[in-house]
């Protein structure tokens, strides 16, 4: 089976200028248009199995959630030997059976290989399921049977069970050797139970195997007259051999085609709590992103300047009794600049109102339509939001319900509904960068019309239902050979959540085993042949058609609408600074900050760090108290008079601190200072003094050679002290303890280290 993928890449780019601020926004849309590609739906706690029977190559993508599945896999028959001349040909071989239970990833594609039973001289083929388009990196691996050469009246041996790849694996039944004038019989494939039997030689009658459970018998050969062999049965049951008396070409029969069944259960969902989730808090990217996926208020952070919304309305509903798939819910993406209108942004706890349209009920009635899916609103409040720049409100509209089949017409419920309107208040604060239309939903069977919408519904046929609009492509017509059709597909926007497809539409209802796709796989829901339809997968996305045959035909439910919201941390904005700068006065030897706002929300206090020669090890040296509210320019400056002896580079910033402890950090602004030079290797400082936090500290290091140091300091009444320290930290502090207590006057401090001597006059004042 061959799968198209169809890649329709549409960049919107928007340039919005805000208060001189030029912000880029660039949308992609990935829109995928999927042929025959098996990705099968999960639907919680349920068993799932999956059966590829038709030779050729099949995609298989892991449903989210599942990590384990049960792979069985048999190999093709091989042909029973077919006659040129006079003469009886043998059966051919059965397939092998091999089986693995596999742990997977969600999302991961996997190929599947069904083998073709043979028709020709060569064996049948493999059948096999691997992570790659080839069998070299095949996970389970089940071995064709042997054909059986022309105008040979040998067995054709069974698959081999060690050639395989599997946990679990059986050989195929030999075929039966061709004798007396008949054909030998096709031996079976192997089963889960154990080996393939042998089929029977000619003279025992020419049986062809009989398979155990699970497996395929093989074919009979033909008795006593000119005759073809009969086919093996699937799964790779070989061909029973030809015989031939009098003139022509008598025919082995053909091996069946090999078979792969994939088998899980989809894991239990458990809701998740609340009305809302974080897709990303923050802490990492910078970005905030929070799904509401139920009615809700969203408590805006204070000072917000800007936000994205992404808003989805609930999917419509699918139709019954070969009805048509639900259409795709609306879609509203809108830029919301608050800043515009309100510059110091959203005040505290600003509330919205966010209301989730539910998605439309299947039909369970042929006379009635699927439901249409309700809206979802994201609204500023009915009064007059003073921060927000009035009153908007965001709709996005819902999808329109499938057709019913009506039994000849009745109430014209065989007409797909129409998908809603999606709207936006017109403020000049809200940007609109996408607005969909809810899409329509599919018709019904016999040649009924899909609803209309931003994308319509597929046409029904007889015994099958037209696919759902989607967001970006109409729904399917129902095929004529009794297929509904498949759904169009939806849309994936990466800034909010790059792993879903929105607002897709619902597979069209079926007969006779013809499965319809829900559009973007995995996200409409899949119409039913006897079954009803698959429940919509993702938000926005309509549910399936209900089929033709068997005893349930409802419509599946529509998915839930959901709305997204996003916003950057660093446009959270409490004061906005007109200036921040940094200079050296020489002369005092300070270091001379100023600062202004332009305005101020609950803005407390400034703290001020400072960090020496590298912006790594701060230190708060300051606190300056703030203005708390202000929509005016405020000042702000500060001396260090505390600038290091031996000078270097120093780095400044403010810590702004808002009422409730929160805080937020400015540039960094930097001085460079010179050391204080002199005739003195030393520096004691303070000078004068009140004792506290007193140092020592020495200009040139390369003069300090580690040696012990000694200092004496003597009162103004000639009584001395000696202090011996190892480190010169360790004398700072002891010498402040030292002049804890002690009178006002002129001290003078002894340095002694190695053979140097200095002394220092130090004055101390209470």
């Amino acid at each position: 089976m061959k799968n198209i993928f169809s890649f329709i890449f549409v960049n919107f780019q928007s340039t919005f200028i805000f208060n001189g601020r030029v912000k880029i926004l660039l949308f992609a849309l990935l829109f995928f248009i999927i042929d025959n590609i098996a990705y099968s739906q999960c639907v919680p706690g349920q068993p799932v199995t999956v059966i590829y029977s038709s030779n050729g190559t099949e995609s298989f993508t892991i449903p989210s959630g599942v990590t384990s599945i049960r792979v069985q896999v048999w190999g093709a028959g091989g042909r029973g030997g077919t006659q040129t001349s006079n003469g009886e040909g043998g059966g051919g071989g059965g397939g092998a059976y091999s089986e693995s239970t596999i742990t997977v990833t969600p999302g991961t594609t996997y190929t599947a290989f069904v083998g073709r039973g043979s028709d020709t001289e060569d064996d049948g083929q493999d059948s096999w399921l691997s992570t790659s388009s080839n069998s070299s990196n095949a996970v389970v691996l089940a071995k064709g049977g042997e054909s059986v050469e022309n105008n040979e009246d040998k067995e054709g041996k069974g698959g081999k069970d060690n050639d395989g790849i599997g946990t679990i694996r059986y050989e195929g039944g030999k075929g039966g050797k061709g004798k007396g004038n008949d054909g030998g019989g096709g031996g079976s494939s192997a089963s889960p139970d154990g080996d393939g039997r042998e089929g029977e030689d000619g003279d025992k009658g020419s049986d062809g195997g009989v398979a155990r459970a699970g497996g395929g018998n093989g074919g009979n050969g033909q008795e006593s007259n000119s005759g073809n062999g009969d086919p093996g049965v699937e799964p790779g049951g070989g061909g029973g051999g030809a015989t031939r008396n009098g003139s022509g070409t008598r025919t082995g029969g053909k091996g069946g085609n090999g078979q792969i069944i994939l088998t899980y259960t989809c894991p239990s969902v458990v809701p998740p709590a609340g009305c809302s989730r974080y897709l990303d808090d923050g802490s990492v990217t910078g970005v905030v992103i929070i799904e509401f996926f139920d009615n809700c208020t969203w408590n805006a952070p204070k000072g917000l300047l800007e936000f994205e919304v992404l808003a989805i309305g609930g999917g419509g509903g699918g139709g019954n009794h070969s009805g048509g798939g639900g259409g795709s819910g609306g879609i509203v993406n809108t830029f919301v600049n608050i800043e515009q209108a309100a510059v110091f942004g959203l005040l505290s706890d600003t509330p919205f109102q966010i209301s989730i349209g539910e998605g439309g009920l299947g039909s369970t009635d042929r006379d009635e339509r699927g439901g249409s899916g309700e809206v979802s609103v994201f609204n500023s409040s009915n009064t007059y939001h003073t921060s927000a720049g009035g009153i908007y409100r965001i709709t996005a509209a819902g999808g329109g319900g499938g057709g019913s089949d009506s039994g000849g017409g009745g109430n014209n419920s065989g007409n797909g509904n129409s998908g809603n309107t999606s709207s936006t208040s017109n403020e000049t604060n809200i940007m609109v960068l996408t607005s969909y239309n809810g899409s329509g939903g599919g018709a019904s069977h016999p040649s009924n019309n899909g609803g209309g919408g931003r994308r319509s519904g597929g046409n029904g046929n007889e015994h099958s239902g037209g696919g759902g609009g989607g967001a970006s492509s109409t729904g399917n017509n129902g095929n004529i050979s009794e297929r509904g059709g498949n759904g169009g597909n939806g849309v994936q926007y990466n800034q909010f959540d790059g792993l879903r497809f929105f607002s897709a539409g619902g597979g069209g209802g079926g007969k006779d085993n013809f499965i319809s796709l829900g559009g973007s796989t995995n996200s409409g829901g899949n119409g039913g042949v006897n079954t009803s339809g698959q429940e919509g997968q993702t938000p926005g996305s309509g549910g399936g058609g209900g089929g033709h045959s068997g005893s349930s035909q409802n419509g599946g439910i529509g998915a839930k609408g959901v709305v997204i919201v996003r916003y950057e941390t660093a446009r959270i904005l409490p004061i906005e600074y007109l200036y921040f700068n940094s200079n050296y006065n020489p002369q005092a030897r300070t270091g001379e900050l100023s600062w202004a706002t332009a305005k101020e929300w609950e803005n407390s206090h400034f703290e001020i760090e400072r960090a020496v020669d590298n912006a790594k090890e701060w230190e708060a040296i300051a606190e300056v108290a703030g203005s708390g509210f202000s929509d005016s320019e405020v000042k702000y400056n500060y001396s260090d008079m505390m600038l290091p002896v031996g000078g270097g580079n120093i780095f400044y910033r403010l810590k702004q601190y808002d009422f409730n402890g929160e805080f937020t950090y400015s540039n960094t602004k930097s001085i460079k200072v010179e050391p204080i030079l002199g005739t003195s290797k030393w520096k004691v400082f303070p000078n004068p003094t009140t004792g506290d936090s007193f140092n020592i500290k020495i200009l040139d290091p390369s003069t300090y050679r580690d040696e012990s140091l000694t200092l004496r300091v003597i009162s103004p009444t000639g009584q001395f002290e000696l202090i011996q320290k190892d480190q010169m930290q360790e004398i700072s502090t002891q010498f402040s303890n030292y002049f804890e207590g002690k009178a006002s006057g002129v001290y003078t401090i002894e340095i002694a280290w190695g053979a140097n001597r200095e002394y220092h006059k130090v004055i101390l004042r209470r």
